[in-house]
């Protein structure tokens, strides 16, 4: 019986037990790092006070980014969508304070965000990362639409291009680094696939190889066999026959 053959390496690492590079460990330590860096730019920096939409994003996008491997397509729209809405039935169409305002703090509180572009970040390389190129591709086209249209809503004037050349800059960039992860990882496991087949061919050829010397071998056998019986049965056939002759002796 021909043995079981060994599974790729791929699948031979999936089999072990979790571990610092595990999925899960890593998508909990980029969700933490980003809702502590979330946290502190807001309670540290922003001496005018907090909104309480501002409040309400911190555990949703934490939520999307924490789970973005299990859909990523949703988790990107969440993290796309929710930030303008917050904004705006907090506060309607309000832009951003002037930038003299904020350094007279004339301005209570900061507004909500109307996108965080880190987060968004995080998601596009993992859409790159993750799915086929044009869907990549699409909801990138989809993101840069929905920023330029948030950022011409709620920016100020003074730093809406730079904002939104900014943000788009950041997003094409995360997404080219997350399809050349895709790519690579890909490629790597089109090598782990070929060497895995490679084995399995020599193995292969291994057990035919046995199997031929065992043929030949029992032919061999057969004939030495089938030899010495002919030769049995000649000698009694011509013992038989000088009897017949010669019965006396």
């Amino acid at each position: 019986m021909v043995p079981s053959p060994p599974p790729p390496p791929a699948q031979r690492a999936r089999q072990g037990g979790l571990s610092l590079t595990h999925p899960m460990v890593l998508d909990a330590g980029v969700a933490a790092l980003w809702a502590i860096s979330y946290g502190i730019s807001y309670i540290f920096f922003e001496r005018d006070g907090i909104s309480l939409g501002t409040w309400a994003l911190l555990p949703t996008i934490t939520a999307a980014v924490l789970l973005r491997r299990a859909n990523p397509t949703v988790a990107l729209l969440v993290v796309l969508l929710t930030p303008p809405l917050v904004r705006f039935l907090e506060s309607g169409t309000l832009r951003d304070p002037t930038p003299l305002e904020l350094t007279s703090h004339v301005a209570m509180a900061s507004p909500t965000p109307y996108v965080d572009v880190f987060a968004l970040g995080i998601l596009i390389y993992t859409v790159g990362a993750r799915l086929p190129t044009w869907r990549a591709l699409g909801l990138w086209l989809l993101t840069a639409l929905g920023i330029v249209a948030v950022t011409a809503l709620y920016a100020h004037a003074l730093t809406r291009i730079g904002d939104g050349v900014f943000n788009e800059l950041f997003t094409l960039v995360a997404l080219l680094v997350g399809m050349n992860v895709r790519a690579n990882r890909q490629r790597s496991e089109a090598v782990e696939q070929r060497a895995h087949q490679l084995e399995l061919e020599r193995d292969q050829r291994e057990q035919l190889a046995v199997s031929r010397e065992r043929a030949r071998i029992a032919r061999e056998m057969h004939d030495v066999v089938a030899h010495s019986l002919t030769v049995m049965v000649t000698l009694a056939d011509g013992a038989l026959a000088s009897l017949g002759r010669n019965p006396d002796g």
